[in-house]
């Protein structure tokens, strides 16, 4: 069965597109939203983080070099008002699937050196507790798209 998964996770990140593991957390389609303005400060990053281990683990750490910071954030509708509330760490179960997407979750980066353009990259590097650092490049690109690459948990 183990073996299954993991062939199964390996191929459905094929097919989804760019992914990057350490140990058992596998990113899959990090993908970031163009800045809307010349000026824009801030940005997006959207991806899914698969665990394949048997253990959970967790996200307590994001960095990038376009920006100053990078921090998860949750966004939640209180009283019919969208409000962001950031996240110090994200729980990943043991064999989950958290997707990270508009309307639920952002990676949000501020400071941004220079806006995002569609085709750019952002590199991020991501840590986890258990299974330490996890490089990735997410390619700036229309967010609409995201739509297809939901998964179930």
């Amino acid at each position: 069965m183990k073996i299954f998964v993991f062939c199964f996770a390996i191929v459905l990140s094929v097919l989804l597109g760019q992914r990057a593991s350490a140990q058992d957390i596998m990113i899959i389609n990090p993908i970031a939203a163009p800045s809307l303005t010349s000026a824009s400060k801030t940005g997006a990053v959207y991806l899914s983080i698969m665990n394949m281990g048997k253990d959970s683990d967790q996200l307590i750490g994001i960095s990038t070099s376009v920006a100053e910071s990078a921090m998860l954030h949750k966004s939640e509708d209180k009283d019919g008002v969208m409000k962001m509330e950031m996240l110090d760490q994200l729980d990943i179960p043991a064999g989950a699937t958290i997707d990270i997407m508009p309307g639920q979750m952002h990676i949000m980066l501020t400071g941004l050196k220079t806006p995002l353009k569609i085709g750019d990259h952002v590199p991020l590097e991501m840590t986890f507790k258990k299974s330490g650092k996890v490089s990735v490049d997410a390619i700036v690109g229309k967010i609409d798209d995201m739509a297809n690459m939901k998964h179930t948990n």
